[in-house]
């Protein structure tokens, strides 16, 4: 692997981890929404799992096909919650 291959895997991990990021601050977003506001909550939550799919997609072009454990809530876990 070249120096350049090595640098583009290293902006891409640190990418992979700042979109991770994205979708832990949506996901404590969302279990922030008032009860009454579910259509708000959802809609973020909807972005959260965009972004962590986003994630993972990078992840597997990285070659890494198991995601690493996300410290975001899963849905199922935020709706349990209220």
């Amino acid at each position: 692997m070249s120096q350049t291959e090595k640098n583009l895997e290293v902006q891409l991990a640190a990418a992979i981890e700042e979109i991770k990021g994205w979708s832990a601050a949506a996901f404590k977003s969302a279990a922030k929404q008032p009860k009454d506001d579910e259509f708000g909550r959802r809609f973020i939550e909807h972005g959260a799992v965009c972004y962590a799919n986003c994630a993972l997609m990078l992840q597997k072009v990285l070659g890494d096909a198991s995601p690493h454990p996300s410290k975001a809530p899963s849905e199922s876990q935020l709706r349990h919650r209220q």
